[in-house]
């Protein structure tokens, strides 16, 4: 079960971070979003063929971001082969 979007402590507007991936980037770049939250960098990012790293402590948020930043790639991927899923990893 996910948490409620809005509920997350720092929401900020996707249209600022269009905005800030699209005038900092080049298509084809990695952005790197080292408290990814609920991926609305992600989407950005994979929304204007950039490529994306993100890391998330919180399991609940990174299962938020991993469903939107995957949905974003199947709506927008220039790319024909989209990676399904995102690997979790554990520095613990």
């Amino acid at each position: 079960d996910h948490r409620d979007l809005h509920s997350f402590p720092t929401r900020r507007s996707s249209d600022r971070a269009i905005i800030l991936v699209d005038n900092s980037t080049f298509v084809g770049d990695t952005v790197l979003d080292p408290f990814m939250g609920v991926g609305g960098t992600g989407v950005a990012a994979v929304s204007l063929g950039r490529d994306f790293i993100g890391i998330e402590i919180d399991e609940n948020f990174y299962n938020i971001a991993d469903h939107r930043i995957n949905k974003a790639l199947n709506m927008y991927s220039p790319h024909d082969n989209v990676i399904d899923g995102f690997e979790q990893l554990s520095l613990f």
